[in-house]
């Protein structure tokens, strides 16, 4: 948009050509083109050649049309970079907008590179800033019956500070213990300084640290701290024992030496050894090495009466996973036929369900006591070759029915009985009097419910386990440490900072 400094008024105009203007010709700049102008060339269009009388009212620009007349300021250099408020006084004739722009490093441009930090408009709340360089833009546009004019332009790069002191619980300003707001009585355009202390018991030590200022300048955010000592820390080891991870029982060894074991395991680090003092130290395992499987009787109980049995409906899964060392069944060399038990679940009046090797090779049975002396054999259940592979079993009762399982085959054991717990007990190990058997155990569970999925994973305690044996416990202990918290106290803040700015109804921008 053309414009011109008139010397006579001291005031930034827009060329607006007049009648009198055709008398010598009118000439626009080059490039330029607008539906208010006649193009001309420098030597003019004189009266004859004109014959369009009704473009302008008065002259050739009708008024509102067109981009703003402005007015640039040179570069101020404040020495150091600083906090400031950028403040813009306008004496002009039209609509004014004044635009700031700031840097903190600048080149042999005459401008300032970059958006401008502040759009001032009319009636808005602006906000200081920090940097070194400033530069401003002020554009004035014409208005509904007048047109653009700039007669002065003041500015001031204020640095003028106002502070207060906030006292009091933080508990009741606004936010959260997280962060929270100090109340303030005077209006900032951006905080410099946020600090103070807060106090609580001689025994804590509270400080306070600032929220990110650039989110809100001009609000008062922070939040209070203290140092908490002897914060209770779990640190997770492992122990390797024979141990209930439910802690419900104290798993009672009942005869020989099982003990845990880190040659073999299901579930890392540690499985539970029975009669295998003999096996190769290697393999852990018997066949194919000629040796004499020694009867140590090794084996565990737990009790089964500090399990409640509220009703003999009451659900309950026993499972865990076994490992055969020793070969089983119909070897020619008769140290290898063991048809002996390993897991018994000993119920009222001497009805029982055990867990035994079978006389026919590879085989797993189930033996079923209904009455205390009538036993029905559930035979043959497994792969066709399970010595040195972990075996998952499982004896459960669902609704009154009790199932039993090997692997993933499982059968029902009978309805007319359901095999109580309340006075019994659980034996695991070498259990045969006559036949020795040697073998590895993990993971023997006890829940007061039905399960029916075959485990994928080490066992965990859930609300349902009344008893997890293994052969290690990821156990946790208690370390006291120092740890940073979030708090609320007395705090006392001191809060400094620029007062608060906004562009007025003319466009200018001062103090609020």
């Amino acid at each position: 948009m053309a414009q011109y400094f008139d010397p006579t008024t001291g005031t930034i105009k827009r060329q607006v050509y007049e009648w009198d203007d055709f008398g010598v010709g009118l000439y626009v700049a080059d490039g330029y083109v607008d539906a208010n102008y006649v193009e001309g060339s420098v030597s003019g269009i004189d009266w004859d050649s004109w014959t369009d009388w009704e473009t302008g009212t008065g002259g050739f620009y009708t008024i509102g049309a067109g981009d703003p007349i402005t007015f640039k300021s040179d570069i101020k250099d404040l020495g150091r970079i600083t906090d400031v408020n950028p403040l813009c006084t306008v004496d002009a004739v039209g609509v004014v907008n004044v635009k700031v722009f700031a840097a903190n490093t600048i080149d042999s441009s005459s401008d300032l590179p970059g958006d401008p930090v502040i759009t001032g408009g009319t009636e808005s709340t602006l906000y200081g800033v920090r940097a070194r360089y400033f530069q401003y833009v002020v554009e004035v546009s014409d208005d509904s019956d007048q047109i653009a004019q700039i007669k002065a332009v003041t500015t001031d790069l204020n640095a003028t500070t106002q502070q207060e002191f906030v006292i009091g619980d933080s508990g009741t300003h606004d936010g959260t213990q997280a962060e929270r707001l100090a109340p303030l009585e005077l209006n900032y355009s951006k905080l410099i300084h946020l600090g103070g202390n807060a106090r609580q018991t001689l025994e804590d030590a509270p400080f306070i640290t600032v929220g990110d200022l650039t989110v809100s300048p001009a609000e008062a955010r922070y939040t209070v701290h203290k140092v908490q000592r002897d914060v209770a820390v779990e640190d997770s080891s492992t122990v390797i024992g024979i141990t209930d991870q439910a802690q419900n029982q104290t798993i009672n060894l009942q005869t020989g030496h099982p003990q845990t074991t880190t040659r073999t395991y299901k579930w890392s680090p540690a499985s539970i050894e029975f009669n295998v003092v003999n096996a190769d130290p290697g393999t852990g395992l018997f066949y194919g090495r000629g040796i004499t499987v020694t009867d140590t009787d090794d084996s565990i109980r737990f009790s089964t009466t500090d399990i409640t049995e509220p009703s003999t409906s009451q659900d309950y899964t026993l499972e865990g996973w076994v490992k055969i060392a020793a070969e089983l069944a119909t070897d020619t060399d008769p140290q290898y036929q063991h048809p002996s038990y390993f897991v018994e679940l000993y119920a009222n009046s001497g009805e029982y369900i055990r867990l035994s090797t079978s006389t026919v090779l590879g085989k797993l049975n189930f033996a079923a006591n209904y009455n205390g002396t009538t036993t029905t054999i559930y035979s043959n259940y497994g792969a066709t070759n399970p010595e040195g592979d972990w075996i998952y079993w499982r004896i459960r009762r669902e609704s009154g029915t009790v199932y039993a399982n090997i692997i993933s085959t499982e059968t029902q054991l009978g309805t007319s009985n359901t095999w109580g717990y309340n006075s019994g007990h659980v034996n695991a190990g070498d259990l045969g009097s006559n036949d020795p058997a040697a073998l590895y155990m993990d993971d023997i569970r006890w829940s007061e419910t039905s399960r029916t999925a075959t485990p994928t994973a080490p066992f965990t305690v859930d609300a349902s386990t009344l008893v997890l044996v293994t052969g290690a416990l990821v156990s946790t202990s208690t370390i006291a440490v120092t740890d940073v918290v979030t708090t609320d106290a007395d705090v006392n803040l001191q809060i400094v900072g620029l007062p608060a700015i906004r562009s007025d109804e003319d466009g200018n921008i001062v103090l609020a």
